[in-house]
């Protein structure tokens, strides 16, 4: 497909026409009858209702990635904050809190922190723990949104707040709350360059440090989570507490990667093994790896090469040294599908990580017929149960055991 074809008027309001009216009337309903047919599914063990639901979400993506997505605001560019669905400031990290080689690398690419937002989930959807200081050993699950970095939000408006949201109801104990961050989406040709890397990880350490300095968390009682590229975030998040040891801001107590897109670069595409080719049917992020816009969002004035080369961009890319590179991280738990294009990244990035730390502490669980970040589709079962009331659940019950 060619991306971002109509992202001009009146092209893409035409197209967007276009598209609100044939995808109801005409292509869902013909895939509907072709899927009654096991045959023509995308795979014939799935059901019709999982079948038209990858079908919805591989249309969406269609649209967007023909029209352009929403440009990303900061609080202060916003009239408002959604204060009546749980969203609060999240003030900039201070500055000397940013070190090593990512303050190398923000001051290439002109990065530097801003206030941001955030929202705060209580069990059952309730908004009783708003801005509430931590009670004493109180447990946290500080969630990181998918979207590939250009797109998603955790608003409770939207789908992304499903997954913590059902996380904290089935998988964490009685004395939690979640906080989800709206860290700033990144952009690039060919639409107006914004926020390249490492503007998110510096949101990400500036919640992280509002829930330690301003409410009161301890880190050990933090559980850092997300999907997708919010999986990958919440990974350099990690890997950026191990490596720089700030007294500030200890490592969580535990870090919950879920299906995180490991290799921007797509390092292994020239495989035909590869899964970006074998799973192409059973997954809907071709797009998100293959138009490149968040390569080069993410890479500013990076040089093209550090998409491959740079693990805080890739760290499952196949053209990196291995060895040392992600050592002492805490408890890790990763959530993968088998039928997903970004696999095979996911899964070189568990061996790197099974190498740099102790193998008691690395644990991967891998669906075998589930779709690209399925625990924010609540129809897809019996897998997202299985994962938040019994995988997900062991896994959180065990970490605050010890």
């Amino acid at each position: 497909m060619a991306y971002f074809t109509f992202r001009h008027q009146p092209f893409k309001g035409l197209y967007v026409a276009y598209r609100t009216i044939s995808v109801p009337l005409f292509w869902i309903p013909l895939n509907a009858l072709k899927f009654l047919v096991p045959y023509f599914r995308p795979k014939p063990t799935w059901t019709v209702t999982r079948s038209i639901g990858l079908y919805l979400l591989q249309a969406s993506f269609q649209t967007w990635f023909s029209v352009g997505f929403d440009k990303f605001l900061l609080p202060k560019e916003r009239q408002h904050l959604y204060e009546n669905s749980g969203e609060v400031l999240v003030d900039e990290l201070p500055e000397g809190l940013v070190q090593g080689e990512v303050a190398g690398i923000a001051k290439i690419n002109q990065v530097v922190p801003e206030q941001i937002s955030g929202y705060w989930f209580s069990k059952g959807g309730k908004l009783t723990g708003v801005g509430r200081h931590a009670d004493p050993d109180e447990k946290i699950l500080y969630y990181l949104h998918g979207g590939g970095y250009i797109s998603g939000t955790i608003s409770p408006r939207e789908n992304y707040c499903k997954t913590p949201q059902g996380m904290l109801d089935h998988s964490f104990p009685s004395n939690s709350r979640a906080f989800g961050l709206e860290y700033r989406l990144t952009s690039g040709p060919p639409f107006e360059s914004y926020a390249p890397f490492p503007a998110a990880l510096i949101d990400a350490l500036s919640g992280y440090h509002y829930l330690i300095t301003t409410m009161g968390f301890s880190p050990e009682n933090i559980v850092v989570a997300g999907d997708s590229a919010g999986g990958h975030l919440a990974f350099c998040l990690a890997r950026y507490l191990c490596t720089e040891k700030l007294a500030e801001l200890p490592p969580p107590g535990g870090l919950i990667l879920l299906h995180p897109t490991a290799d921007w670069a797509l390092t292994d595409a020239h495989l035909p093994s590869s899964s970006v080719y074998t799973n192409y049917y059973t997954d809907y992020v071709e797009p998100f790896i293959k138009s490149g816009l968040t390569k080069r969002g993410l890479l500013g004035s990076l040089p093209e090469e550090a998409a491959s080369r740079n693990p805080w961009i890739s760290p499952g890319s196949l053209n990196i040294q291995t060895g040392g590179l992600f050592v002492d991280f805490p408890p890790t738990l990763i959530v993968a599908s088998g039928a997903e294009q970004t696999v095979d990244g996911m899964r070189i990035l568990y061996e790197r990580l099974l190498k740099d730390n102790d193998a008691g502490r690395i644990s991967w669980i891998e669906y075998t017929d589930t779709i690209h970040d399925f625990l924010c589709l609540t129809w897809h079962e019996p897998e997202r149960s299985q994962a938040l009331r019994h995988d997900i659940q062991a896994w959180v019950e065990q970490l605050y055991s010890h």
